[in-house]
């Protein structure tokens, strides 16, 4: 018998939680599970991936904020024999929505939460978002379990109420055939973008957000030398943003500074890289992070979330918000010697493969649903 698992999760547009649904589904044994999910939001792209990899995907359209998810359990309800064994939310308004669907859902299938992100600075959260962080300790008692895809998240949540004795971690696994060292990649995109080979790039790969902090990355980049060039990618990075559009119009950044929007070929921006940068003010797990040592590429992160034990020797940890000890960062790892960096990559991407691979972060996924189901 195939175990039938429900996934709610907020959106499905291009962000680290929705990037790894569409990755551990795509890794998963599909002989014996039988995946759906179950999108808030309305149609993104990665609800077309999920549906090119055979799992029935629905975005309900039900827009920001806690209110519509009342219309939720006709939705899980609606006409369908299709029950599932385990409900599994993502995110904090998904875990609300699995919550709600557990108790409208004929049956006594486990609940499953799935918390992906820190509270390291909780001040870059929406107040809707705050207000569902506390609502999720009070009703964490109704969960089989709480996953965390970082130990650091773990403790910020047990610590405002999160019950511990419902918590298991489960790591982020990647794509490691799809990102890996690509020696021609650093040529092409230097090309693309209109800068001489020997151009020196740094990139943060993330959607546009306060917690992301793409300001401390600008600052930096006004401390290094003229060379030294900035790429941006995800969700809102573009030139429409206000914050961004005030740094193009710098002195001290002219021409420096490459808004790329949401992209579909990250591996290959990624492997361009010289140094991939994460100045987040939260993070739990960090997909650009990983992304960027499995292509052999050295970090610079803030001492958020997990990035200091991901990240370990194949890079430099910094203080949150310290745009100094940033632009330090940087300068010293691109004061190496190219054999140096390539050592440091070296290291990242054999992190990757022994430890984080999808495959292996899959197997633990299914283990978990088997153990449950019996």
């Amino acid at each position: 018998m195939k175990l039938r698992v429900l996934h709610l999760i907020t959106g499905l547009t291009r962000g680290g939680a929705e990037s790894m649904l569409v990755r551990l589904l795509g890794a998963m044994d599909r002989e014996a599970f039988d995946p759906r999910v179950l999108c808030l939001g309305a149609e993104a792209p990665l609800a077309a991936e999920l549906r090119e990899q055979g799992v029935p995907t629905l975005c309900l359209g039900l827009g920001r904020g806690a209110p519509g998810l009342w219309r939720l359990p006709g939705f899980c309800l609606r006409g369908a024999p299709w029950q599932p064994h385990i409900i599994q939310g993502w995110m904090y308004h998904g875990n609300l929505a699995a919550y709600l669907a557990a108790r409208f859902i004929p049956g006594q299938a486990p609940l499953l939460w799935n918390i992906r992100v820190g509270i390291d600075t909780m001040a870059t959260y929406r107040p809707m978002t705050r207000a569902l962080i506390h609502l999720g300790a009070r009703l964490s008692a109704a969960a089989d379990v709480v996953l965390y895809n970082a130990h650091s998240a773990r403790r910020q949540h047990e610590a405002i109420g999160y019950r511990e004795d419902r918590s298991r971690w489960i790591p982020n696994g990647f794509a490691l055939d799809r990102f890996h060292p690509d020696p021609s990649a650093r040529a092409q995109v230097r090309k693309e973008l209109g800068l001489e080979p020997e151009a020196r790039l740094i990139g943060q790969f993330a959607r546009f957000h306060p917690e992301k902090n793409h300001r401390m990355f600008l600052d930096a980049l006004r401390r290094l030398p003229p060379e030294v060039h900035g790429v941006f990618a995800g969700q809102g990075v573009h030139q429409g943003q206000p914050e961004l559009n005030s740094a193009l119009r710098d002195p001290a950044l002219a021409g420096r500074v490459h808004l790329l929007g949401e992209r579909t070929d990250l591996p290959r921006l990624t492997a361009a890289l010289d140094i991939a940068v994460s100045p987040s003010w939260n993070e739990g797990f960090s997909n650009a992070l990983g992304e960027a040592l499995a292509c052999g590429v050295p970090c610079v992160a803030t001492h958020v979330g997990d990035s200091a034990a991901l990240v370990g020797a194949a890079g430099r940890i910094i203080p949150a918000g310290d745009t100094a000890a940033l632009a330090e960062a940087v300068h010293s790892l691109l004061s190496l010697s190219a054999e140096q960096r390539i050592q440091l990559g070296e290291l990242g991407r054999v992190k990757m493969e022994t430890e984080f691979s999808i495959r292996s972060v899959a197997l633990q996924y299914q283990s978990l649903y088997q153990s449950l189901v019996r």
